[in-house]
């Protein structure tokens, strides 16, 4: 299993209890962090100089190394990608970019291609490492709550799914949403719910504690965060397009011997 986390604290936020019990099975499991990259302090926006200072001015090279921290206590391995956060990129007029854009992203935005290929390239590279023949496949984000870096991590996977690549799509934590961009575009999918034992429930928030520089722009404060999980992140959320064949089959039984 690899889980495409658009940030550092996604993937783990969101699918740590699946990644370990499939770990737990002999499986291989990855978290692929899209947007690891952090800004070019003489090119900083307003916005960047704002999303700093909100997220306790946490450097790229911290975030890095709470995701390794996290990833390392549930014997996950982990990749960085290394494209640039989006309150860091500036639009082709030179302009911010709106993290949370009114209009929903399209296949044709260039972020797209250049993120697909990537992750393509380093799956590819993966698949032809790997020693097991059983078929790995790929998690995607939902793009619940519309963040640009996840509506472009959601249409690359839509993306590679068009391609052939086996891919399902995962629910993010944190959002609330009821609507998504893959829900939007997908013609039919099964929902899968993977119910976390306590064990496995104890073991992913103590990794995502493992991201302290998160907390408090997020939470407010570690108790907040404990209660919320608790509330919300006890189970996690799957869907598995509806293509037919052995794509399909291989991750939807992964995922049924975990639901």
């Amino acid at each position: 299993m690899i889980v495409i986390s658009p940030h550092f604290d996604d993937g783990i936020g969101s699918c740590a209890g699946t990644m370990q019990r499939l770990a737990g099975k002999g499986h291989s499991t990855t978290v692929v962090t899209v947007m690891s990259q952090g800004p070019t302090p003489s090119r900083l926006s307003s916005m960047a100089r704002a999303t700093l200072a909100w997220h306790a001015a946490a450097p790229r090279s911290r975030r890095s190394r709470e995701d390794r921290h996290a990833c390392e206590l549930l014997g996950l391995s982990r990749y960085e990608l290394g494209f640039v956060d989006a309150p860091y990129r500036r639009a082709a007029n030179g302009a911010s970019v709106e993290l949370f854009p009114a209009v929903r992203l399209t296949d044709s935005d260039p972020w797209v291609a250049k993120i697909a290929d990537a992750i393509e390239t380093f799956a590819g590279a993966a698949a032809n490492q790997s020693e097991s023949s059983q078929a790995n496949f790929l998690a995607f984000p939902m793009a619940f709550g519309q963040h640009i870096d996840h509506q472009l991590c959601a249409l690359a996977g839509l993306r590679l799914l068009r391609k052939s690549w086996p891919v399902v799509f995962y629910r993010e934590f944190y959002y609330e949403d009821t609507e998504s961009l893959v829900l939007a575009q997908l013609a039919s999918a099964q929902q899968i719910e993977v119910k976390l034992t306590e064990p496995e429930f104890t073991r992913k928030l103590a990794a995502f504690e493992c991201y302290a520089s998160q907390v408090r722009p997020l939470y407010r404060n570690v108790a907040a965060l404990r209660a919320q999980f608790q509330a919300r992140e006890a189970s996690e959320h799957f869907f598995v397009p509806a293509l037919g064949g052995s794509l399909e089959d291989s991750a939807l039984n992964l995922l049924l011997q975990c639901g």
